[in-house]
């Protein structure tokens, strides 16, 4: 099985420009380096600045990939409001950025304690799990996601690969084909379910699922080496060799093996 891509969403939280007036950001700001200028000017003019200062500072550190200056003004957010929730759940996520899991896991943890009902904050936090090897914690806070969205396909590719890491693999093999009821256009389902498909020796079901990402061109180089593999195994070894030479073509560095090995 490929590992999953590891992405960290964002809280969605409404914005603030002007620490004192709480102006609302606009949706069309482009420009974080001068915005990033103002709070600075802000927090250096403020004999005691506020917290909503540093608060939206870190975020438009964050939007400047600045995740160890997020995470600097996040922990003043949070010197000031301890309880915090949003903080918390910010600065988790700019930490497992920086490759602090533990840190993450602790952050989105607190998080959650403080606000029970933020789907953000239990999707990034059973993604720190699932990369982190706490699979069965992942697969229940991805329940909690999908207690608040019942129909969010990521949710169910993500909870798949959950159990699918912890050897539940009909459950694992249920969720991704959900993720594909819920978005019949989600790729990485697909591939995730060829993999699993092919480990369990179902070579047709694995073909069906490489092809449609074959056909979305997902994953090309790869979804043609592994149903290579699904030919090879099924016994069609004409397909296999077709399939290895694509991968080959697109760069795959171990295809070139498979011909040298089959195909002679």
């Amino acid at each position: 099985m490929k590992t999953l891509f590891f992405a960290l969403l964002l809280a969605g939280i409404t914005l603030q420009l002007h620490a004192q007036d709480f102006v609302e950001w606009q949706a069309n700001v482009t420009d974080y380096n001068q915005v990033l200028k103002t709070f600075d000017m802000i927090i250096a003019n403020e004999k005691v600045p506020p917290a909503s200062a540093y608060y939206n500072r870190g975020i438009v550190k964050s939007k400047l990939n600045d995740p160890h200056g997020a995470i600097s003004d996040f922990t003043q957010v949070l010197l000031k409001e301890p309880e915090n929730a949003d903080a918390y759940s910010l600065r988790g996520i700019e930490k497992a950025i920086t490759k602090d899991m533990e840190g993450a896991y602790e952050d989105l943890s607190m998080a959650i304690s403080l606000d029970s009902d933020n789907y953000n904050t239990w999707f990034n936090k059973s993604l720190v799990c699932s990369k982190t090897g706490r699979f069965e914690e992942a697969v229940l806070g991805f329940e909690q996601c999908l207690k608040l969205r019942p129909d969010d396909a990521i949710t169910y590719n993500y909870r798949g690969y959950a159990h699918y890491k912890s050897k539940n693999y009909q459950l694992a093999i249920a969720d991704f084909s959900k993720a594909i009821t819920h978005n019949p256009d989600l790729a990485d389902a697909y591939y995730n379910r060829a993999n699993l498909y092919y480990e369990l020796e179902n070579d047709g079901k694995a073909i069906e699922d490489f092809t449609v990402c074959i056909n979305m061109a997902y994953k090309l180089k790869e979804s043609h080496y592994n149903r290579g593999f699904c030919y090879q195994y099924s016994g069609n070894k004409t397909a296999a060799c077709a399939d290895w030479g694509k991968a080959q073509n697109q760069g795959h560095t171990r295809a070139a093996n498979a011909l040298e090995k089959y195909c002679k």
